[in-house]
Order: structure tokens, then C-alpha cells, then sequence
């Protein structure tokens, strides 16, 4: 695929303030690139980079100024000058561009290919000569580049700052507007060219005024129309509780309804959150578009088995802000559980007998950083697996204290962990999401500590010792 067509829909992202604009785009998008769109939104999203080892590719302004010097032979001083004012590269690289560059260069292309085969290939690059290999890779990008708005989102994607607006949350709706069935108002089809808008009265695609009082017959004309009713009401779902949102009714329609079909509800919006919530869900197991897509393109109602990949790390749970103990009770329910919170380090520990993998709260890759968690693990838990939600302290062994997280993150900026080897740190484990194949996040926090503390029972009397060292 040209990277032509993906700067495009940048470009029109870029343009739009409104949200529901931006979700059409991504979804019109889709629709016309199926195949290559789940990799370009795993790429918006930073899903792709943390895929290949990298949180970011790690090119910095001043390298990119070097590169942009060199294939378009504007001056050092212009070019610094011109970022200075502007405060984006993307437009100081638009600049750039020449029209003989571009008309000497026209048989070459810069595709997407070319490009995550750059991100790969600078990612795993390392040593002294790593700056001016990742330049001459850099420069052939740019050399390949035909157009300036080209220029101006790669330079932008090179160092992860797209600047398109488009959140996670934009990427997920558009996806669900792209595979789930549409709703009956909510989903407007225009009446003089027949495209399907969201939530907007005036068609984004034609800008005639849309009929919104006679939607029924204008989409019965086209698409099926399913009417959604609540559980008693569905012949054979008797028995099952009768709620909107129910899980088993949510299925009933995933797998009866097709996604160029229409849904008629009494709650529309109720049914629309809960094609969101669903693949919410699943979203926070994977963090991969790829992947979800992968599953739903087969069969729709497989959004809601949700499973986790142990090395695949989970969107942390964050905590709710509350002024008084009485407000707090009023988002978690009651009865409810009181834990101590530290001040440390968010550490997810996936561990599938014996391989180990650690995770920051950002998804980032620590495993490095705490060898000493890891060889515990292997030693105490290579007959199992699971996946734990925990919390990493530094230590003081002499004073017997906690130590502040200035002193722990020392173990995240460094490259050369021996060197800091001498800062110790404890784990609190608080959560089990996932154990011997079975996935928990369904279960009740009840239930998940009990299978949480259930891990460390059987233990040999030393296991058991060094388990309170390191928990």
C-alpha cells in the first residue's frame, strides 16, 4: 500500500476537529483497505511500536533535521530556524520538499511496507554505528517520498507525533461502526445517496440534509431490519435475566444480525455502549486491533470471549480519585476491599512455567530491570502460570524501610541494571487475571484473590520464606 493514500487520511483526520467526522474517515477508510487498515490503526495507537521492543522508535528531532538536510539539501541553520517558528517537524519537513526532488524521483514510492520494515530494522539496530545506519535507512524513506504531504506525516510518524487527533477511543468506535450492526437512530442512512452516517443529520458524505423522521422506511428499503427486544420477549431466552444489557441477549444479537444489517431498539444508545463495552473489553486483554479484528472478521459474537495471552500484556486497572472514604464507596459498591497503596512501580508479572515477562503500566517491557523477580519466579513458580497485577517497591534491607519511587525509577532509566543492582525492591502482588489457562477477569475480585492466594499455598517452607522477601 502507498503511503500516499495513508498520509491522505491523516491529512483529513488532521483537518476535522469533530469526533464523529473522525470515526467515519477511519471507517470509510477501513471499509476501502481492509487488509492493511488494522496494521495503520495498531500504528495511530503505539501498538505496533511496543510490538516491535520500542515504546517509540527513538529518532530525535535533531537526527531527523540532519536527514532532512542531506535529501533535500536545505541549509542546517534554515532548517533549525524553520522548526524553531514552527514547532513541528512535520511541517519544516513539508517544507523541505522540492518540486525537481519530486519530479526526478517519480518512478520511486514510498509504501508501508518500507516503512515497518525501517521501524523493525532501526528498533533492533544497537551499537556506535547505530545513529548513522538509522540515518541512511531514514534517508531512503524520505528519497522514496513523492509528495510533500508525504513528508510531512512521515517526519510526524517518525517520531511518534502524529498530531491527527485521533484516541484510542476514536480508533475502537470506528471499528465498531465498521463491524457491528447499525442502530436505528443512531445509524442515519441518507436518503438521496445512501451512506450510512453516524449520529449527524447533515450526510458527511453528500452534505444533503438527511430525513431523520422517516428512517424506517428509507432503511427498510436497503438493509434488513432486526427489532431487539428484551429477553422474555425472545422466543427460547426465557429463562435467562431479564436485562437490556444482558450478556446473553448481547450474544443472541451478535450472532443473529449481520454488519451491513440495522438494529431496531427501545434503547438504542443503551445497545450501542454495549457493542462498545464489549470490545472495550477485549481491547484492554490484547492491545492489539490486529488481533481483535483477526477475530471478529470470522465471527462477530467472538468479541465477547475474551481471553488473555500470557506476554501479552493487559491494560492496567487505574484508580478512581475520591475526596472522602464515603465517596470512594460510591464507586467500587460495597463490601469492598482496603488494600495499602505504595509508593512504587506498577509491575505486571506474566509468567507461563518459568518464562517470564514484566510490564510497566505503560505496557513498556521491564523484564530486564528486575532480574532478580524473574529468577524468583523461575524458581518457585515453573509449574504454573499466570498473570499478576502487582506493585514494585524499592527496599531499604538495613533500615527495613520502603524506599521513595525517585530512587526505584533508577531501575527503569538505566541501561546497565548492575549498576544499580544494590536498590532492592519487594513485590505486592494485589491481583490474579489469569492462572493455568483460564482466564479470571470475569470473577469477582472475591474470587481472583482467593485463587491468588490459593498460588503461593503448597509451597516448600523456604519458597514460602522467600515469598515474603519478595511479597
Amino acid at each position: 500500500m502507498h503511503f500516499k493514500e495513508i498520509a491522505l487520511l491523516f491529512e483529513k483526520l488532521e483537518n476535522t476537529s469533530k469526533q464523529l467526522e473522525k470515526i467515519m474517515l477511519l471507517r470509510d477508510f477501513y471499509n476501502q483497505y481492509p487488509k492493511e487498515s488494522p496494521l495503520i490503526f495498531d500504528i495511530i495507537a503505539g501498538n505496533y511500536q511496543r510490538k516491535i521492543g520500542k515504546k517509540s522508535l527513538g529518532i530525535s528531532t535533531k537526527t531527523l533535521l540532519e536527514v532532512l538536510h542531506f535529501v533535500s539539501k536545505t541549509s542546517h541553520t534554515k532548517l533549525q530556524k524553520q522548526f524553531n517558528e514552527k514547532g513541528d517537524i512535520g511541517a519544516v519537513s513539508q517544507e523541505s520538499f522540492t518540486q525537481s526532488k519530486q519530479t526526478s524521483l517519480q518512478n520511486s514510492t514510498l509504501t508501508l511496507t518500507s516503512i515497518t520494515k525501517a521501524f523493525s530494522t532501526i528498533s533492533n539496530k544497537t551499537g556506535s554505528n547505530s545513529n548513522k545506519y538509522k540515518k541512511e535507512i531514514l534517508s531512503k524513506l524520505f528519497i522514496s517520498a513523492q509528495t510533500k504531504i508525504e513528508y510531512k506525516f512521515l517526519a510526524r510518524l517518525l517520531i511518534d507525533d502524529l498530531r491527527i487527533g485521533v484516541s484510542h477511543g476514536v480508533l475502537k468506535e470506528a471499528i465498531v461502526n465498521t463491524f457491528f450492526p447499525k442502530i436505528i437512530s443512531l445509524h442515519y442512512l441518507c436518503q438521496n445517496c445512501n451512506y450510512i452516517n453516524i449520529s449527524t443529520t447533515t450526510c458527511f458524505s453528500c452534505r444533503e440534509k438527511i430525513d431523520t423522521k422517516n428512517q424506517d422506511s428509507i432503511v427498510e428499503k436497503n438493509f434488513n431490519i432486526h427489532e431487539c427486544k428484551t429477553p422474555q420477549e425472545i422466543v427460547g431466552l426465557e429463562k435467562f435475566i431479564p436485562t437490556r444489557d444482558d450478556n446473553e441477549q448481547l450474544a443472541y444479537i451478535l450472532r443473529n444480525t449481520k454488519q451491513n444489517e440495522f438494529i431496531k431498539s427501545q434503547t438504542p444508545r443503551e445497545l450501542y455502549n454495549s457493542f462498545l463495552n464489549s470490545f472495550e473489553k477485549h481491547y484492554n486483554c490484547l492491545n492489539s486491533f490486529q488481533k481483535i479484528i483477526d477475530k471478529i472478521a470470522k465471527r462477530l459474537d467472538n468479541i465477547l470471549n475474551v481471553e488473555i495471552i500470557p506476554h501479552q500484556p493487559v491494560l492496567s486497572m487505574l484508580g478512581t480519585r475520591a475526596k472522602t472514604i464515603t465517596d470512594s464507596f460510591s464507586s467500587t459498591g460495597t463490601p469492598a476491599l482496603i488494600d495499602y497503596k505504595y509508593d512504587g512501580l506498577r509491575v505486571q508479572i506474566h509468567n507461563q512455567k518459568g518464562e517470564v515477562t514484566l510490564f510497566s503500566r505503560n505496557l513498556e517491557d521491564i523484564t530486564k530491570q528486575f532480574p532478580e523477580v524473574v529468577e524468583y519466579i523461575k524458581t518457585n513458580f515453573s509449574d504454573c502460570s499466570f498473570v499478576l497485577d502487582s506493585e514494585c517497591v524499592g527496599y531499604d534491607k538495613n533500615k527495613q524501610t520502603y524506599l521513595p519511587f525517585q530512587i526505584l525509577s533508577r531501575r527503569i532509566l538505566t541501561k546497565n541494571v548492575s549498576s544499580v543492582s544494590s536498590i532492592s525492591v519487594v513485590v505486592k502482588t494485589f491481583d490474579i487475571l489469569y492462572f493455568n489457562n483460564k482466564t479470571l477477569i470475569d470473577y469477582s475480585y472475591e474470587k481472583r484473590r482467593e485463587y491468588m492466594e490459593n498460588l503461593y499455598i503448597g509451597r516448600t517452607l523456604v519458597q514460602k520464606e522467600m515469598l515474603q522477601m519478595i511479597n
